[in-house]
C-alpha cells in the first residue's frame, strides 16, 4: 500500500472548519459553526493555532487539533489542547499521533486538556498528560423539564447586560476566577455570537459577583458557560436572568452545564432547576506538569472544552 502523503497547516482557510465541524457533531461534541472565526478573532496568532493535517495533492481534510496558550496573572503560561479528531477514513495510520505531537512542540511547557474517560489513559501514557486535575461533571436535562421559577433570586443584586457593565470590569472579574490575562477579546466574541445569551450580576456596591453565558448549538442544544459566581445567590439570580432571554426555552432540546466535582453548590443548583430530572457524564482535566489552582467553588460551568479548562 502506498504511504499517504500529507502536510500539517496552521490556521488554514475556514473551509476546513466545515469538515471539522461535521465530524465533531457526529461525535456529539458541543461546537458551533462560528467557533473557528471566534477563536481567530478572540486570540492572536501567537495565542491560538489550529493544526490541520491535509492530504497532499487532493487537499482533503485528515484531522485537527487546537492549541491555545494563556498567559497567567502570576507570569506563568498554560496551553490548552482540544478539538483533536481524525476523519475515520484516515485512522489507524499513525497520523493522529504525528499531528498531536506536532501541536505539543508549540506553546507553554505546562499543557492541559479535558478528556473523556475512554481517552484519559491514552493522553496520560502516550502524551504525558499524567497529572490529574478536577473532574468535570456534565449535567444534561431536557429543556421541557426546566423550572427557572424554582431558582431563588436576590432582589439586592442587579442583573445587567455586559455592555452596560463595561468590558474592563468583566475582564478583571474573569481574571480573578481563571487567572488568565488576555481572554477579553475572546469573551466579547463568544458572548456576541448568534444564539448567545448572557448577563452580569452586581452587588449593591456595583462590584461584579458573577456572570453567565448560554449559547445555542446544533439540534437546539443549549450549553451554559462560562458561568462564574461568588455565591449561590448570585449564581441563581444571574442564571434566572439569562434563561428569561432564551426564546421558546421549553420547546428546545437539551441544556448542558459542565461543572467541577468540587462545586457541590452547582450540582444543587442544577438539581433545583430540573427538579432532579437530569443525566450526567464525566470528563477529566489533565496536565503535563502541574495542576493550576482555580477557585472551582466559583465555577458553575466551564467556558468550553477546546480552548479552556475553566
Amino acid at each position: 500500500m502506498k504511504q499517504l502523503e500529507y502536510e500539517i497547516e496552521i490556521n488554514p482557510s475556514k473551509s476546513y472548519w466545515s469538515e471539522i465541524f461535521r465530524l465533531v457533531i457526529e461525535e456529539k461534541w458541543f461546537n458551533t459553526p462560528n467557533d473557528y472565526q471566534i477563536w481567530l478573532k478572540g486570540f492572536s496568532k501567537e495565542q491560538f493555532q489550529l493544526f490541520v493535517a491535509i492530504e497532499k495533492g487532493t487537499g482533503n481534510f485528515i484531522g485537527s487539533v487546537t492549541l491555545t496558550t494563556h498567559e497567567l496573572v502570576n507570569g506563568e503560561k498554560i496551553s490548552c489542547v482540544g478539538t483533536f479528531i481524525l476523519d475515520p477514513e484516515f485512522r489507524g495510520q499513525g497520523i493522529g499521533l504525528t499531528l498531536f505531537n506536532e501541536a505539543l512542540k508549540h506553546g507553554a511547557t505546562n499543557k492541559t486538556l479535558v478528556a473523556v474517560p475512554s481517552m484519559s489513559d491514552k493522553y496520560a501514557s502516550k502524551f504525558g498528560f499524567n497529572v490529574i486535575g478536577t473532574k468535570i461533571i456534565d449535567y444534561y436535562a431536557k429543556c421541557s423539564a426546566l423550572k427557572p421559577s424554582s431558582l431563588i433570586t436576590d432582589s439586592s443584586l442587579k442583573i445587567k447586560d455586559p455592555d452596560e457593565v463595561g468590558w474592563d470590569k468583566i475582564d478583571a472579574y474573569d481574571r480573578s476566577i481563571t487567572g488568565m490575562c488576555f481572554r477579553g477579546d475572546f469573551l466579547r466574541e463568544f458572548f456576541s455570537q448568534p444564539g448567545a445569551y448572557n448577563k452580569v450580576v452586581l452587588n449593591e456596591n456595583n462590584d461584579i459577583v458573577g456572570y453567565c453565558n448560554i449559547r445555542t448549538g446544533p439540534d437546539n442544544i443549549l450549553s451554559i458557560g462560562p458561568f462564574y459566581a461568588n455565591s449561590v445567590q448570585a449564581a441563581e439570580s444571574v442564571l434566572y436572568g439569562v434563561l428569561k432571554l432564551v426564546p421558546g426555552l421549553a420547546t428546545l432540546n437539551l441544556i448542558r452545564m459542565a461543572t467541577s466535582s468540587e462545586n457541590t453548590d452547582a450540582q444543587k443548583l442544577f438539581h433545583t432547576l430540573t427538579n432532579g430530572d437530569y443525566t450526567t457524564s464525566n470528563h477529566y482535566t489533565q496536565f503535563t506538569q502541574k495542576v493550576l489552582q482555580i477557585p472551582f467553588q466559583n465555577v458553575y460551568s466551564i467556558t468550553e472544552n477546546d480552548l479552556n479548562f475553566v
